[in-house]
């Protein structure tokens, strides 16, 4: 199953003995990710070193991965993941085609540093390979080349990458041992370079939340037959521009194995770049979440149109323009496009006859294969014969002109000039270790993390802020105030803060209002806004007209949605909002809620215990999940959902549906990420609507297969020193409901305490994960007094931070009960650990 022996690394034969004796073998994710883990669980039956504790053959025929329950799991995948090389020389818009691919959800495409171009010609100098010190030191080298490159390689935080030069190395020497088998004898230097090429490929796409890598490099063709050997059929693949240079290598790779190649004319990319970039998504595969996008409240694949437009604002178009002079144009919108179009025609710019004359007499046969007509060389007899001496003239014709354009370079761009002489410093340094830090620990890597996305949290926007007091008829009176803060996503960094909070006091001391709103897709900021100023009117309104509060939001919350799903100014089709809504009368609690926002009580009197008021309209509730399927619609994790999807028809989508139901039940384990149902179209060709929620508003293609908006209600009676919290899910996430209430009653001012809520959530968000949500939370402090029965305390306005100079992190004066906490709440997850 994973192409190799099960017991391997070992140096010699007796090393590879003592692996056996001890049952030493692992399953390396790089070629068993695709295979399920009821297969592997059945490998380890088998592999039990005692023969009296091993499986037995009538026990293993009953083994779950024969059972049809186990169907999902063992339905065939696309897998072993393809890799891509990018074929076009310069100014072949490959660097341009390169930013607009690297904007797929699943791919990513580095600035190449030419591993094997500039590496090849010098590989002779660190010996023998096969010799364990000589092959860590090419690691090393090769490593510290591409830490370098001229266009910096960034993790998704946009931080350099620092390559652990231990899991690159022991990557490179299970793909070599890997061949060895395969070849059955020693490998050649270019499988050696190639497979730390690999590796270096491998971590950089980890390092970016993505499942596949391209390589944009003219010169990989030119590997073609080491590259067969090192990924096979099944793995390699080609988007190949054509350009004259590289012709004669492509069109050897076309005839030979024209399955694994993609051809595109530059001029196909200028004319129509979204009907171009729509043919390379076909040939490169189903679209599939991402890194971060996995862990969202809802998934969408963006419009091919909206990723090609976005490319040049993309992380590796800024860089490269930033960076660069050579680079300038891959941040031009479509004035670009129109200016390349045949510009070797212009009168005035354009290419001269002598020129085109050379150009086309070299290209001649490749240029006839490929269908183009030449300008001035119509037959073989046309085509210019070049002497020996004319050649070596050009030689020292293009040697001249190099040299020409790195003393302009120097002149023009000297920060250019010197980051390409420093990477080149590397290939002239001798054949020793370079980096004093071979492995970098797992806790140095996540204390990196956690400071990178709390930095960027600090330097996003203020925290919208709110406090207020009001007076409770009958019963006494209440102090509230709230906190938001906009989130981090590093596929994403100016999101904006999709999340909202309405606070409503009533003149007449009743029905005081309180909502959080947590928007999700692309229009998730206005869907939620729209609930900020709708929802609260229409309860009132309902009220006037006699309903109960209960009635009320109902109504209110059918209503908007209804508004939501018509309204021009709002695409709701993948886009919505999840609500929770506090609503006091006198001395009764309404709670109404719709998606997977939280409603905490608990008390600073220590009256009542702390409790969950709402019960989260997610996939682990089966009625929630039962209402779903009746719809027609499907329950399964994004794991699941691609390695099905190219497998099931619409005529089977129920039996999808059942299947769906058996793993959420028994959910298969996944040692790599937390196992997260969704919801998904059994019938539409699209990955849609992808949500993890089983109410909200808006969500037009959700609520087709039975997500509703309608909420359900907690009621009960409040009492004096009741604590009440409302909070969009970035709390509760990590918080549960017993620190949430703690951490709250350590502090006397609401405002207060909403903010370091949000700003301890943000922490654990920033210490648990690769990104942070947006989060939100408004806290109602009670006092049962019974002061007079109608008007309102004075109100304050929303927090002038100028004036208030509020820190974006907590305040000096909490910091010592925000780092106990933090000590607690670590202690706690290591017990339970």
């Amino acid at each position: 199953m994973g192409g190799y022996q099960p017991f391997h690394g070992g140096k010699n034969e007796d090393e590879i003995k003592k692996l056996i004796v001890k049952g030493d073998f692992n399953f390396d994710g790089k070629y068993w990710s695709h295979i399920s883990n009821a297969a592997k669980d059945f490998i380890e039956d088998l592999l039990i070193v005692d023969p009296d504790d091993r499986a037995e053959a009538e026990d293993l025929m009953s083994h779950s991965w024969f059972s049809e329950d186990n169907l999902l799991s063992t339905v065939p995948s696309d897998s072993p993941k393809p890799v891509f090389f990018m074929i076009g020389s310069q100014r072949s818009g490959s660097n341009w085609l390169r930013t607009m691919l690297d904007q797929r959800e699943d791919l990513v495409g580095p600035h190449p540093p030419h591993v094997m171009r500039e590496f090849m010609p010098l590989i002779s100098k660190f010996g023998d390979l096969s010799q364990e010190e000589n092959f860590n030191i090419l690691v090393d080298h090769v490593c510290t080349f591409v830490e370098r490159n001229q266009v910096p390689w960034n993790d998704k935080y946009g931080l350099p990458i620092t390559f652990c030069r231990q899991k690159v190395c022991d990557q490179a020497k299970a793909s070599c041992e890997r061949i060895k088998l395969q070849e059955q004898g020693d490998l050649d230097n270019e499988l050696y370079l190639l497979s730390i090429f690999d590796s270096l490929m491998d971590f950089f796409a980890d390092a970016n939340g993505k499942e596949l890598w391209m390589c944009k490099s003219m010169g990989m063709s030119a590997y073609h037959t080491s590259l067969l050997k090192f990924y096979g059929q099944r793995r390699l693949r080609y988007i190949y521009l054509k350009w004259a240079k590289l012709q004669e290598q492509a069109i050897a790779i076309l005839e030979s194995t024209p399955d694994i190649i993609f051809n595109i004319k530059y001029e196909e990319l200028l004319e129509n770049k979204e009907d171009a970039i729509n043919c390379i998504y076909d040939f490169i595969g189903d679209r599939r979440f991402g890194g971060v996008k996995r862990q969202a409240s809802v998934m969408s694949i963006a419009p091919v149109a909206a990723s090609v437009n976005q490319a040049k604002r993309g992380s590796e178009s800024f860089k490269a323009h930033t960076l660069s002079q050579q680079f300038k144009n891959l941040c031009r919108g479509d004035s670009f496009a129109k200016e390349q179009m045949a510009k070797w025609k212009h009168p005035e710019t354009g290419l001269k006859r002598d020129d085109l004359m050379i150009i086309e007499s070299l290209a001649y046969d490749a240029m006839k294969y490929f269908g183009y007509e030449a300008a001035h060389v119509e037959n073989p007899c046309d085509v210019l014969q070049f002497t020996d001496a004319q050649l070596r003239e050009f030689a020292i014709l293009n040697k001249e002109g190099v040299e020409e354009m790195i003393e302009k370079l120097k002149e023009e761009d000297i920060a250019d000039y010197n980051r390409r002489v420093h990477q080149s410093e590397v290939l002239k340094m001798s054949a020793k270790r370079l980096s004093k830090r071979w492995s970098i620990d797992d806790a140095f890597r996540a204390a990196k993390k956690t400071d990178t996305i709390l930095q960027k949290l600090n330097d996003s926007e203020l925290m919208e802020e709110y406090t207020e007091e009001g007076i409770l008829e009958g019963f006494g009176t209440f102090a509230c105030g709230a906190s938001s803060q906009k989130g981090y996503y590093p596929a994403d960094p100016m999101k904006e803060n999709q999340d909202s909070f309405d606070i409503r006091i009533a003149n007449d001391a009743q029905n005081h209002f309180f909502g959080v709103f947590d928007g999700h897709g692309t229009d998730g900021g206005r869907c939620s806004q729209l609930c900020k100023s709708t929802i609260g009117d229409l309860c009132e309104e309902e009220m006037t007209k006699g309903r109960t509060t209960k009635v009320a939001i109902m109504n209110a919350h059918i209503e908007t949605h209804g508004i939501m799903t018509k309204s021009a100014a709002i695409n709701a089709e993948l886009s919505g909002t999840t609500s929770v809504i506090a609503s006091l009368n006198r001395s009764s609690l309404t709670i109404a809620y719709a998606g997977d926002s939280a409603a905490i009580i608990g008390s600073k009197s220590n009256r009542r215990s702390p409790m969950l008021l709402t019960n989260s309209h997610d996939l682990s509730r089966p009625d929630e999940v039962a209402r779903i399927e009746r719809k027609g619609g499907v329950v399964m994790s994004t794991e699941e959902y691609d390695k099905i999807k190219g497998h099931m028809t619409r005529k089977n989508s129920k039996s999808l549906a059942r299947t769906s139901t058996n793993s959420l039940i028994s959910p298969v384990p996944d040692q790599s990420q937390s196992y997260v149902p969704r919801i998904w179209s059994g019938t539409s060709v699209e990955k849609v609507p992808g949500c993890a929620f089983t109410r909200s508003l808006g969500d037009i293609v959700a609520h087709k297969i039975g997500v509703t908006e309608k909420p359900e209600f907690k009621q009960l009676t409040i009492q004096d020193g009741d604590v009440i919290i409302i909070a969009s899910d970035g709390v509760t996430e990590y918080l549960d409901t017993e620190e949430i209430v703690e951490m709250v009653n350590e502090i006397d001012d609401p405002a207060e305490a909403a903010r370091i809520l949000v700003k301890s959530s943000a922490a654990l968000w920033a210490a648990e994960n690769d990104y942070c949500d947006d989060i939100t939370a408004v806290v109602i402090f009670i006092s049962g007094d019974k002061v007079a029965t109608s008007g309102v305390v004075e109100r304050q306005t929303e927090v002038d931070h100028e004036a208030k100079q509020v820190s974006p992190m907590v305040s000096k004066s909490r910091a010592s009960k925000f780092v106990r906490f933090f000590q607690r709440k670590k202690k706690k997850q290591s017990k339970k650990n």
